[in-house]
Formats: structure tokens, C-alpha cells, sequence
């Protein structure tokens, strides 16, 4: 019966955990990528079929993407992408050793035992499902391209993808698409390593758990919003671009380099998209 407890009192974050995560995860990252290739120079077929690519991927692997989330909830630890990702940063800014995203995502509670493990499972399994789904499609991307850069077709073609899904680390820059979907996993789920202050709490946070009944999430308190504002196109085209043009501040610096300057204007696309569609959607008294 505590799990039952626990899942009722954390249902609605699991819910939220898992629609945000997948949202940014399917419906924002490969378009943006797609405008990024676009944008760095590479034909609009090329960037169009690695979208495209990265879909197929994920869905001929859904069923693996599920099994693995509930091997998750089963077991109460990542067993996916998440148990073995790769860390970026190695150390939190007060030097304490950086834990394992996964464990990290879990309730303020958990440390008072049985209560709430029903919820921490769950939103344990939401986090280890977003991470998977993006590193599938990743490695299906790569595969297939990697595959058509060989000349192969067919039945060729199928069993030269088949072999890297089965086997993704023969891919030729496998360690860059850990990197990569290390990256995009901690976008996705808003958890990317804070700096700063907010950085020194959220290492007291996870030194003293008990801060945690006050502030649970302060990654992602902090990275939802930081999530959007990047994306603005008011904020940042309007204002943060010229004012970093006229101090030349480090911002303008990083815009001298062609694939910071494609994922920038990636960004903007989406995030256009974004506020086009609110605008309509209040325009219409939707919202």
C-alpha cells in the first residue's frame, strides 16, 4: 500500500515528467537539428532525411523503449541509456562528484524511506524513456546515414542497420553520440548541469535532502524556463544579439562559430514556431 500512496501523491508530476520529456525529446530536438544541418550548410534533402531518419528509428524501437521503461518501474533503477550515459561535466561547482542523472530526478521524500518509491520509480522509468528515445534516434540516424555513405542498398542496407542497433558502438563516432544524446537527454528533461549560485544550491540541496521538501527540482525550476527564454525570438534576436554585439560580451564571441551560429538560429526557428502557435491559439480565445 505505500506504493499505491506513493504513485497517487506523484502522479500528476509523472504525467508532466513524461509529456515534457518526450515533448522536447520528439516534437522540438530533431527539428531543430534539421534546421541546424540546414542552416551549417548540408542540402535541405539531407537535413529533411535525417529527420526523417531519427523518426524511423524511434519507431521500430518503441516497443524496446517501453520494455526498457518498465524493466525500470520493475527493477527501480535505469537500466536504458540512463544507467550508462555519458557525464559531461564531472564535477558540481562546490567540487562534490556528479551522481548519476537518473538518481538525481527523484522526489524530495524519497530519503524518508518506503512512502514514496511508487512515485520515484515512475519518474525514474519517465526519465530513463525520454534518454532511450533520444538515443535511439540518434544511433538510427547515424546508422542509416553511415549506411548509405557505404554504398549499401537492399538487403545489404537493412542488415548493415540491423547490426549497428544491435551493436551501436561500431558505429564510427559513437563516443560523440553519447556526448550528443547525453546533451539533448539533460535538455530534454531540463536537468542540465546548473552554474553559479543556483549551481551552490543545488548542491546543498543534494548534500542536506532535506532542502528538498522546499525545493524538489531546482534543475529543473531553473532549466524550464532557461528552456524557453533560449528560444524566444524577441528576447534574444531583439535584444540579447545587438546588446552582446555592441559590449562584446562572450556570447558574441561563441556566434563567430558556424555551428554554435546554426544551433542559435535553430532555436530561433522553433521558437518562432512556438510563439506563432500560442498567439493563434489565444487569438482564437484557446488560451
Amino acid at each position: 500500500h505505500y506504493m499505491g500512496v506513493g504513485l497517487l501523491s506523484a502522479i500528476s508530476t509523472n504525467i508532466a515528467n513524461l509529456i515534457g520529456g518526450m515533448g522536447a525529446a520528439v516534437g522540438m530536438q530533431p527539428f531543430e537539428r534539421a534546421f541546424a544541418d540546414a542552416w551549417a550548410g548540408k542540402s535541405k534533402s539531407e537535413a529533411v532525411q535525417g529527420l526523417i531518419d531519427g523518426y524511423v528509428g524511434l519507431f521500430l524501437g518503441s516497443f524496446k523503449v517501453l520494455k526498457s521503461a518498465l524493466k525500470t518501474v520493475w527493477d527501480g533503477e535505469p537500466s536504458k541509456f540512463a544507467s550508462s550515459k555519458m557525464e559531461v561535466r564531472q564535477q558540481t561547482i562546490t567540487g562534490a562528484s556528479v551522481a548519476d542523472a537518473g538518481e538525481n530526478r527523484v522526489s524530495a521524500l524519497r530519503f524518508l524511506g518506503n512512502l514514496n518509491r511508487g512515485g520515484t520509480r515512475f519518474l525514474l522509468a519517465g526519465d530513463d524513456f525520454t534518454r532511450t528515445s533520444i538515443h535511439l534516434m540518434q544511433v538510427a540516424r547515424e546508422a542509416r546515414g553511415q549506411a548509405r555513405r557505404e554504398g549499401l542498398s537492399g538487403q545489404a542496407f537493412k542488415d548493415r542497420i540491423a547490426y549497428f542497433n544491435k551493436y551501436p558502438e561500431a558505429l564510427s563516432n559513437y563516443n560523440a553520440i553519447k556526448l550528443e544524446t547525453t546533451r539533448l537527454g539533460d535538455e530534454a528533461t531540463f536537468t542540465q548541469q546548473l552554474d553559479g549560485m543556483v549551481a551552490a544550491l543545488g548542491d546543498t540541496a543534494h548534500r542536506y535532502p532535506m532542502i528538498r521538501l522546499f525545493t524538489p527540482f531546482i534543475k529543473v525550476m531553473y532549466n524550464l524556463p532557461k528552456y524557453f527564454i533560449e528560444r524566444d525570438p524577441i528576447t534574444q534576436l531583439g535584444v540579447r544579439l545587438p546588446y552582446s554585439k555592441l559590449k562584446g560580451t562572450e556570447f558574441s564571441k561563441q556566434m563567430l562559430d558556424p555551428q554554435f551560429q546554426a544551433n542559435f538560429y535553430s532555436k530561433m526557428a522553433s521558437g518562432t514556431m512556438l510563439l506563432g502557435g500560442a498567439v493563434m491559439l489565444a487569438a482564437n480565445g484557446v488560451i
